[in-house]
């Protein structure tokens, strides 16, 4: 699997290039970031053009992964700069509770989780 350099999506089937398409920020790779611009500036551009548009999920032919979040999905990625202030700083909280990588937990912490569309999700307590 290959990871989009776009929005983080891990599960690109094949390498960003050649026309692929990712599905969940819809950039047609060889065409949507085709220009004179270096790549990193074009694609921080389709980024900031997503995110301005809500960061949904583009296909309609491949579906989301189950709790799909546009928001975890880029800071997995590393590309928490990116994110709008207010949810680069609840998902920061979150991994820096939750993720073991962090090394730290903090007891009796709760979180509630919604997709992107505001359907609750579900609830974690750390107990």
């Amino acid at each position: 699997m290959y990871r989009c350099p776009v929005c983080g999506y891990d599960r690109l089937r094949k390498p960003a290039k050649e026309f692929a398409i990712c599905p969940s920020c819809g950039t047609e790779f060889g065409y949507s970031d085709s220009g004179p611009d270096p790549i990193s500036e074009i694609h921080e551009h389709l980024r900031a053009n997503w995110i301005k548009n809500g960061a949904k999920w583009q296909s309609s032919v491949v579906s989301s992964p189950p709790y799909w979040n546009p928001w975890e999905q880029m800071l997995k990625a590393h590309l928490a700069l990116s994110l709008p202030d207010i949810e680069r700083a609840k998902m920061t909280e979150i991994l820096n509770i939750v993720n073991s990588d962090f090394g730290f937990r903090e007891p009796n912490k709760s979180f509630v989780f919604r997709a992107p569309n505001g359907n609750f999700v579900g609830e974690l307590t750390i107990a």
